[in-house]
């Protein structure tokens, strides 16, 4: 019976040693009972526990004993020469007609060990924080949350990609998870930010004053004879038109009365039942070679973009448009047209009537209705309304 004894370590296969070595690596706890050992005439590994009482107590001359029977023999011939094992050696020995390779027993039984898979950390903080990422992403106006924890989630996933990779891809899949739901919560997130800022940004022009007060009425006049006005809130003086550009804009009338009505296909005319505040406008195009579009301030049935009038007063109450259905409408006021060079259009704005003791109006038109960018604003002094 060989003398010659292996075991694993780890998952790599040491040995062989002899019994007397085996058993100083068992008292001295370098061999402990889970391990596998396997000796020549040993069907399979076997647990050392199932040797354990014979190792532990081969404190003096080294036993010996048969690998099948489990009983102690006697050694009558030296152990056969087995090569040292190196777990860096691919040489190839032979031994009579058999070969192997250096280090490992040419007629040893293999043992696959199956080492539990490690699982990242990392990675799998980083999916729930792309989860979470992912999900506030589509919450308008949380995006900086979204876009902080996906940069989080991000940093985390390539941390723990690195560690993965380190531990011969144990793992791997959570940074990649978590690294792939991080980075497109982050896009989301930012691209959404972008978003939000170009609409805020234009939001923000379509506000703004953006007119130059003409003195003298409504005639045309050099760019040197306006006065531009640049702040956001400044109104113009009802008596004066106001200019953007080739397009001048005047108020032409201001009244209390009942409205002329007339019908969308045609026929007799009418009067609305109740007095309103009544608007006339007068859109003037100076340009000498171009035409421009307009759309009535009465403002379309529908629409996404403000597109119509509005009207305040000095108690900040506002005046709401009057609509006179699907098949009237005033009988001045104007439908998407077209103004050619050098010609005008008048339209006709009708609201609720203001209180008595309101001491002015404020009128806003987006100038978008010609093509122009901003607001033009005007104030209606309380004496200039006609009652």
């Amino acid at each position: 019976m060989s003398d010659q004894w292996h075991y694993m370590r780890n998952g790599e296969q040491f040995g062989p040693i002899s019994v007397h070595e085996l058993s100083i690596m068992a008292n001295n706890g370098q061999l402990v009972q889970s391990q596998m050992i396997w000796t020549e005439g040993m069907p399979a590994w076997l647990p050392a526990q199932n040797f354990w009482p014979l190792l532990i107590s081969a404190a003096g001359a080294p036993p010996t004993f048969n690998a099948i029977t489990h009983h102690p023999v006697s050694i009558t011939e030296p152990a056969p020469f087995e090569p040292m094992y190196n777990p860096y050696s691919s040489t190839r020995q032979t031994r009579g007609s058999k070969s192997f390779v250096a280090g490992h027993s040419y007629n040893a039984p293999t043992i696959n060990v199956n080492l539990p898979k490690r699982s990242s950390s990392l990675g799998i903080v980083s999916l729930i924080l792309g989860i979470v990422a992912f999900i506030f992403s589509f919450i308008p106006f949380v995006g900086i949350v979204s876009a902080l924890i996906g940069g989080i989630g991000l940093l985390l996933a390539f941390i723990g990609l690195i560690v993965a990779l380190g531990r011969s891809g144990s793992g791997i899949g959570w940074p990649i998870g978590g690294g792939v739901l991080s980075g497109v919560a982050l896009a989301i997130a930012l691209l959404q930010g972008a978003v939000f800022s170009s609409i805020a940004h234009t939001q923000e022009r379509n506000q703004a004053t953006n007119q130059q007060v003409v003195g003298g009425g409504a005639m045309p006049i050099s760019h040197s004879d306006a006065r531009a006005t640049t702040d956001t809130k400044e109104w113009a003086p009802a008596q004066n038109a106001v200019r953007q550009g080739d397009v001048q804009i005047r108020i032409t009338s201001i009244e209390v009365a009942t409205v002329k009505l007339k019908g969308n296909l045609g026929g007799e005319t009418s009067r609305s039942e109740d007095a309103q505040l009544i608007i006339d406008l007068e859109v003037r195009n100076l340009s000498s070679s171009k035409k421009l579009d307009y759309c009535s301030w009465a403002g379309r049935d529908f629409g996404i973009l403000r597109d119509f009038a509005s009207v305040e007063d000095n108690f900040a109450n506002s005046y709401k448009r009057i609509d006179f259905g699907l098949t009237m409408r005033p009988v001045n006021r104007a439908a998407s047209d077209s103004v050619y060079p050098g010609k005008l259009i008048t339209d006709e704005l009708v609201f609720e009537v203001p209180v008595v003791n309101a001491e002015f109006l404020n009128l806003e038109l987006p100038a978008e209705n010609f093509g122009g960018q901003g607001m033009i604003r005007f104030r209606i002094p309380a004496p200039m309304i006609r009652r």
